[in-house]
């Protein structure tokens, strides 16, 4: 839930703060998270399919993210977790069935990927991950935001910005 939080925008869930310098403590604390967390295959798998998850836009039907803000000029905010209607889940998971099945196999390959090649995961992520799902993207005809994980966590790009 907390790394959810993390990545999600304010409409899927993320805090209602959109910057330049949220983007980049964003990616600090994403850092922080993979970094600190017990390596264990299942901590990996689960944090390579949220960041696909995030990059590929689709929208995650177990729960929803809602701030709410105490009063103009307070600067406090609360964060609720609601359910999702199951009939407005299902209707998600309708529309984006295609996407999903995509995502799917996507995840299958890094998976392999990630086992394979023996990386620890930030490094992973730093560099197979991105560049495959750059290369997932780009095959979509998908434009490079600044917002994609993808282009934000890349080597290049961290090394940067002094993720």
């Amino acid at each position: 839930m907390g790394l959810r939080c993390l990545l999600g925008n304010e409409s899927s869930g993320g805090p209602p703060v959109e910057s330049h310098y949220w983007m980049q403590a964003q990616r600090f604390m994403l850092k922080l998270f993979i970094r600190g967390s017990e390596q264990s295959l299942f901590t990996a798998i689960t944090v390579i399919r949220l960041l696909a998850f995030h990059d590929l836009r689709l929208t995650l039907t177990c729960c929803r993210f809602e701030w709410w803000n105490y009063g103009s000029g307070s600067g406090q905010t609360r964060l609720y977790i609601r359910e999702f209607d199951q009939e407005e889940a299902e209707e998600i998971q309708d529309e984006e069935k295609e996407y999903l099945e995509e995502f799917e196999v996507l995840l299958e390959e890094l998976q392999t990927d990630y086992i394979q090649i023996g990386l620890p995961l930030w490094e992973f992520i730093q560099g197979h991950w991105c560049v495959r799902m750059k290369d997932h993207l780009s095959s979509r005809l998908e434009p490079m935001s600044p917002d994609l994980l993808c282009s934000a966590l890349e080597k290049k790009v961290a090394d940067d910005i002094g993720l």
